[in-house]
């Protein structure tokens, strides 16, 4: 990688959370201490929660890449001043100096994230079986290829063509090796292809994980292997397994692992009294026993109250008219009526879906979590798989009406739809369903929709597509 992107290893308990200016700064002496922290199994423990702490990051899925710069970029912010660092992003006007700044750091510490991951990668491939407690092997080894392709695929989807616009166009780096040398670019096919490669091993080595169904041996240490939801774990792997091949246009491979998940039980709708309490502190708010993936940040309370309270706020008509409140049978969706809240000037309303509870255990169950993959995802993508395969409504209607009954829509949608209103039923769903998970804007884009909604300006399909910064393409 260029210069801007290369990191050390440091430390004997935890990769690195720095960069380094030069990569000969790397003297023998740290590589060695490299080695050996990879000598006893806690050494890989601590090196792959090393990389699950980088996700906290804020300008990764801390924030930008949950509801900061993607939700953005969806329009699902409301009106912002020009003194917001974001104004620029919201007006796709990647050039300015805010903008150049945010998207940046992206890039940046998206491939540190990679940098440890491939470290990591490098030894627990060639590390013995003795050395580790039952499966924690391949655990470790499944998680850390999963979590180089989820930052690549994400980097791809932000920094590249989507596939409708230009498979054989360039991609990113798809990088794989711990080294000094630069990493070329690669196609956005190639890319798609290196991604799926890494999360077929990732499956393959997580058939032993505790949360799948479908693992012949039961061997476990129930000490390591605890808040799997908290880990990239199999089920995870194979909703990654089914947005990517969507992504990509393998209809039948997403819907194959769609089903998949759809067909497990470890992961559950969560149940209707602990989204519509009348304690708030007590309400679980992002369904948690839906969440096949998310990262926990302690400090997230701490920018509560300027993130949400205050951009992500809209008009009652804007929140009545996403949620078609006033439709029969839909004004008591859940993700209306819990997960949104009025403002103090009496006339808007803005997102509580990641507002911290307080004050008792079990509340603190449910904040802090940072939603990055949930089992509704899994019955959109099949919805649309199986849409897409046969071009019969009646194939994919079924998987949203089950999504739509778990969030208290009362109507079901019918069979009779036609094709462009099932697919704008998809388009809602997702807009109602991933606010503040940074999801919209890859929906719009993997869709090749010729505009945004909410944004009134000239939108073109360029805007797609993020600036990789400048020193990255003069470095190679």
């Amino acid at each position: 990688m260029g210069n801007k992107i290369l990191y050390t290893v440091l430390g004997l308990t935890l990769l690195v959370l720095s960069a380094c200016n030069d990569w000969l700064n790397v003297s023998p002496k740290e590589e060695v201490k490299v080695d050996e922290n990879f000598e006893h199994e806690s050494g890989f423990k601590e090196a792959l929660a090393g990389c699950y702490m980088l996700l906290k990051s804020t300008s990764l899925y801390g924030r930008e890449l949950t509801y900061g710069m993607a939700d953005v970029l969806a329009q699902q912010w409301g009106s912002l001043p020009s003194t917001n660092n974001h104004y620029d992003l919201s007006r796709y006007d990647y050039a300015s100096a805010n903008s150049e700044e945010l998207i940046g750091k992206v890039w940046s510490e998206a491939y540190n994230v990679i940098v440890n991951a491939n470290v990591l990668i490098e030894h627990v491939d060639v590390a013995s079986e003795a050395i580790f407690t039952a499966n924690n092997r391949s655990i470790i080894r499944g998680e850390a290829y999963a979590l180089r392709a989820m930052i690549h695929f994400d980097l791809l989807r932000l920094f590249a063509p989507s596939p409708l616009q230009g498979a054989d166009q360039r991609g990113i780096p798809y990088v794989t090796i711990y080294g000094k040398d630069t990493t070329a670019f690669s196609t956005v096919a190639v890319c798609l292809e290196r991604i799926l490669s890494d999360l077929a091993t990732a499956a393959s080595e997580l058939k032993v994980d505790p949360v799948n169904e479908q693992r012949e041996e039961v061997v476990d240490d129930q000490s390591y292997l605890q808040n799997r939801g908290y880990k990239l774990n199999y089920y995870a792997v194979r909703l990654l397994q089914a947005r990517v091949n969507l992504y990509k246009g393998d209809c039948g491979a997403a819907l194959e692992a769609a089903r998949e998940i759809i067909g497990q039980r470890y992961f559950t709708w969560t149940p209707s009294h602990e989204i519509t309490t009348t304690n708030e502190d007590l309400r679980n708010r992002v369904f948690t026993q839906e969440l096949l993936f998310g990262v926990y940040a302690t400090d997230l309370a701490n920018r509560y109250d300027e993130d949400f309270t205050r951009v992500f706020v809209k008009g009652d008509y804007y929140w009545g008219n996403l949620f078609e409140t006033s439709r029969a049978g839909y004004s008591g969706d859940y993700r209306y009526a819990y997960l949104t809240s009025p403002s103090a000037d009496g006339y808007s309303r803005y997102s509580s879906k990641l507002r911290q509870q307080t004050g008792n255990v079990q509340a603190s169950d449910y904040g802090n979590t940072l939603p990055l993959l949930r089992l509704s995802e899994a019955y959109y993508i099949a919805a649309e798989a199986a849409f897409r395969q046969s071009g019969e409504v009646t194939d994919g209607i079924g998987y949203l009406n089950a999504v739509r009954t778990q969030r208290n829509i009362m109507e079901e949608l019918p069979s009779t739809l036609t094709s462009d209103e099932f697919r704008e039923e998809i388009r809602k769903e997702y807009a109602k369903e991933f606010i503040a998970e940074g999801q919209l804007f890859f929906y719009y884009k993997r869709t090749d929709r010729p505009s945004i909604p909410d944004y009134w300006g000239n939108f073109t399909a360029e805007k797609y597509v993020l600036p990789i910064p400048s020193e990255e393409i003069t470095n190679r």
